[in-house]
């Protein structure tokens, strides 16, 4: 008659067995998703780093035309005019370039209290090359008008700059956006557009003088807030009927933006 403690005996290390393997197939499982887990991880970090090497070594070329604005302010000539044709050509780690819009930059301030603020132009520059950007003529009457409305509420035009949106592709055809100044360096990282009280110019979609859309003055620039608002209205601004499907790329993705 078989021993039942040695059976039972046996039982137990067949339990065992199959516990120590189930316990040994947990870890190799557990290890391998592991291994899985940190070479994926690993090719991430090395993919944001491949796109951050890529991102760093782009670099632009910027010619500007001799040909200035040459806008006035009670018969002034403003110190700090921009150019009024500008082309973009790639320098390195850029394979095309799609498409190049300008921002017109208009700084402001009180005569008074030395007070300033930034007006951002959306829609004052045209590209019928995709690398080329020029100054609308039309747009030129407007904004004597927006300045002479400045000098009217006591806001002088200290100069004005430009802010290229460039949108290209780079060496390993990923389409990117990026913010270059006239002299070529890169405006993403400086958080210097986002306190620029955004305007819209009518003649981009067939309306008329200037116009404000989203942007906050009162939250942006609150003591001109009030004298802005008045200068900007003062020109009759409307868009046109032409809408957004007839831009460019780079003037579409400017004049969406927040």
């Amino acid at each position: 008659m078989d021993n039942p403690r040695r059976n039972n005996n046996g039982f137990l290390v067949t339990i065992n067995t199959l516990l120590t393997s189930f316990v040994s197939f947990a870890a190799l499982f557990v290890a391998i998703a592991s291994y899985r887990t940190s070479q994926k991880q690993t090719e991430i970090a090395n993919s944001l780093a491949q796109l951050e090497f890529a991102k760093n070594d782009v670099k632009f070329l910027i010619m500007k035309s001799e040909e200035k604005s040459g806008f006035q302010q009670n018969h002034v000539l403003i110190r700090h005019q921009f150019p009024l044709h500008i082309t973009v050509s790639p320098f390195s780690g850029v394979k095309d370039i799609v498409n190049v819009n300008g921002e017109l930059l208009v700084f402001l301030e009180d005569i008074d209290t030395k007070a300033t603020c930034v007006l951002a132009i959306r829609g004052a520059f045209s590209n019928e090359e995709v690398d080329r950007i020029e100054f609308i003529d039309n747009t030129r009457l407007e904004l004597e008008r927006l300045i002479d409305n400045a000098f009217y509420k006591s806001l002088t035009v200290r100069g004005f700059d430009v802010v290229l949106s460039v949108l290209y592709t780079d060496l390993y055809d990923r389409m990117i956006t990026a913010d270059l100044g006239l002299d070529g360096l890169r405006m993403e990282a400086t958080g210097v557009r986002k306190n620029n009280v955004v305007v819209y110019s009518g003649t981009w979609s067939g309306g008329k003088g200037f116009y404000l859309d989203k942007s906050d003055p009162d939250a942006l620039c609150p003591k001109l807030a009030k004298d802005i608002r008045e200068m900007i209205d003062l020109t009759g601004g409307y868009p046109g009927d032409r809408g957004t499907d007839n831009l460019p790329p780079t003037l579409r993705y400017e004049l969406m933006a927040p």
